[in-house]
């Protein structure tokens, strides 16, 4: 997962393809625009990633650069795309057109309904649950300003105690009044084990 943090992808693999041993194999793994809309999961695009492809545009960077994929697969967990692919000329397959409208409606009027739901929750308190880099981006979907949560709890120990985006990241304690969003959407299954005594456990993404 390095291609799409690089602002001219297509350059660097070129390099490196060229500075390769012939039939070098490459093994390239990137997230799958396809299967994060699919997903609705657009919490996942955002800043840290300057490139998305679909498996049309993969293949084609692919063959751009001098390589032939000779296996190629899609990973729902975690959305993403794997080729394997030989030093030497290849063909591209065509782009397919993607329902992204569709889908991002439909991730908003999710999203939307769900910070609702957390703001008129009756419980006591209102926290969030796993310090992840896709924080703001979850608050900033769900229409949650960071003013309204009254902490942000997380696992890792070496954590507690750091600053993060104006919380002390707290050890997970103090919630059987609590509404609970959990914002590392990834790990839901494992936090909502944990959280048993909260008033109310949130997804913070569509569980598709």
């Amino acid at each position: 997962h390095t291609l799409e943090h690089l602002a001219d992808p297509l350059s660097t693999l070129r390099a490196l393809v060229a500075k390769a041993a012939p039939h070098a194999t490459f093994a390239l793994e990137v997230p799958s625009l396809e299967l994060l809309t699919e997903s609705l999961r657009f919490d996942q695009i955002y800043n840290d990633h300057l490139q998305y492809f679909t498996a049309g545009s993969f293949r084609a960077l692919i063959a751009a650069a001098g390589l032939r994929v000779d296996y190629f697969a899609l990973h729902r967990h975690p959305h993403a795309m794997l080729a394997l692919c030989t030093k030497g000329m290849g063909d591209a397959q065509r782009a397919q057109p993607l329902r992204l409208q569709a889908h991002y409606a439909a991730f908003k009027t999710w999203m939307l309904a769900t910070g609702d739901a957390f703001m008129l929750s009756d419980a006591q308190h209102r926290v969030a649950y796993g310090a992840s880099a896709i924080f703001p981006v979850l608050l900033y979907h769900l229409g949650i300003a960071t003013a309204q949560l009254e902490a942000v709890f997380d696992d890792a120990r070496p954590r507690w105690g750091e600053t993060f985006h104006g919380f002390r990241i707290a050890q997970p304690e103090g919630i059987a009044n609590a509404t609970v969003l959990v914002t590392a959407p990834d790990s839901f299954a494992q936090i909502a084990r944990r959280l048993e005594g909260a008033r109310h456990i949130v997804p913070s993404v569509p569980l598709l």
